[in-house]
């Protein structure tokens, strides 16, 4: 079995950072626009802004885009599935 060799410098961004991973291991995105976020937990835009409204989802804002971290989203549905919030 050949084995693979990365420097150092290769394992990290342009930045100097090591690579983000999402939990999955893939390079699936950790930021999604308001209107992904709501089809991932399959509910409507409007449902998903009132949400984020009352606080129940966070976000975060990158120049005019407003965006919903997969992992708010995680732990909204967690909630949901120990009774801590209704939709």
């Amino acid at each position: 079995m050949k084995s693979i060799r990365i420097s150092f410098l290769e394992s990290r961004n342009v930045h100097g950072h090591p690579p983000i991973e999402s939990a999955g291991g893939t390079d699936a995105p950790l930021l999604h626009p308001v209107e992904v976020a709501a089809r991932r937990i399959g509910i409507g835009r409007t449902k998903m802004y009132g949400l984020i409204s009352d606080g129940s989802i966070l976000t975060v804002q990158i120049g005019s885009r407003r965006l919903v971290a997969e992992a708010d989203l995680q732990d909204f549905v967690n909630r949901l599935r120990s009774g801590g919030h209704d939709v």
